[in-house]
């Protein structure tokens, strides 16, 4: 009679091991739906973001050297940052939800998904600002821009 219940220990082995997986996929499928469901882009755009490292094709280095910046100027920075998100959600031309804004030591970085079009004035809009010293911009663009066609 033992002899049949031999081949029911493995499985049963097998399912005692299994057991300690299941709590560990209610977890994660909970964690992944509420961070889901709590963030405010859309699942595709999610997904796309997910997958975005993939076609990274070019790193910009933009790193400075230097000593740390003071109190004082990040005050200025968060002011000076404050200033360009007003006048981007003032003009009309400028989608802000689409454009993150990095102030450092009166330098500007952009980013964001544009047109080229709007790239561009955001850009020189930003450069005219008084305190800025520099932008430095890093577009993901929703239209490719136009070509000149070869002359001949």
């Amino acid at each position: 009679m033992p002899v049949k219940h031999i081949p029911l220990l493995p499985l049963m082995f097998l399912f005692a091991l299994l057991s300690g997986c299941a709590p560990a996929v209610i977890i994660t499928s909970a964690s992944v739906a509420t961070r889901t469901a709590t963030d405010p882009r859309t699942t595709g755009r999610q997904i796309d973001d997910g997958t975005l490292t993939l076609r990274v094709r070019h790193i910009w280095n933009e790193t400075r050297t230097g000593f740390p910046v003071s109190t004082g100027q990040k005050v200025n920075d968060t002011w000076l940052a404050s200033d360009i998100r007003a006048r981007l959600l003032l003009n009309r031309d400028t989608r802000l939800a689409d454009i993150k804004v990095v102030t450092e030591n009166n330098e500007v970085f952009l980013m964001g998904l544009v047109t080229p079009e709007e790239g561009q004035r955001v850009a020189d809009l930003v450069s005219r600002i008084s305190g800025v010293t520099h932008v430095t911009t890093a577009w993901t663009f929703t239209q490719i821009p136009a070509q000149t066609p070869p002359a001949g």
